[in-house]
């Protein structure tokens, strides 16, 4: 077998007939502790024929009326980072109270950008609360900082929600 590297389209054509972009991730987990949101996540059940996976999160941001939201942008870190991602976990650092926040998780390869079509993703929107009446045996409570109050978790093409509202 023999490596080619082309930029002629009809060339990545006949590239993408053999493989295809993956599926979404699987069995989004979360755990949540004072100051951090850990995701974790199965691989997604079709690879496109491919080894060459990646995991990108991309964090949406909205107040409380969720019908206006905007990219995260700089405000949280990702421990190792949002993109680019070899292992299946993230961990999300530095929150804002009385806020929204929907992770996506997606899984590329190699051919992911040459697909018209959406990328399949996994996402959990969790949101924040600066509520200092919640038990802090059950969740410490940063003096001042934000606590999660409730969390969703969904993939999209499917009609399955799964939901938790956190009443602590």
């Amino acid at each position: 077998i023999r490596r080619v590297q082309t930029n002629n389209v009809q060339d990545k054509y006949l590239l993408m007939k053999f493989s295809r972009p993956p599926s979404a991730p699987r069995n989004l987990a979360f755990n949540i502790n004072e100051t951090a949101l850990i995701l974790e996540w199965s691989p997604p059940s079709d690879t496109g024929g491919r080894k060459d996976l990646t995991y990108s999160v991309i964090c949406k941001k909205c107040g409380l009326d969720t019908s206006q939201c905007e990219d995260c942008g700089g405000g949280l870190r990702f421990i190792p980072r949002h993109s680019g991602l070899i292992n299946n976990s993230v961990i999300v650092l530095d929150f804002v109270s009385h806020v929204n926040y929907t992770f996506e998780i997606e899984a590329m390869n190699g051919v992911s950008e040459l697909s018209f079509s959406p990328k399949p993703f996994t996402a959990i929107t969790v949101t924040t609360d600066q509520d200092q009446t919640r038990n802090s045996l059950l969740m410490p409570n940063i003096p001042g900082g934000p606590i999660f109050t409730e969390v969703q978790l969904y993939t999209l093409y499917t009609k399955e929600v799964i939901f938790w509202l956190l009443s602590l």
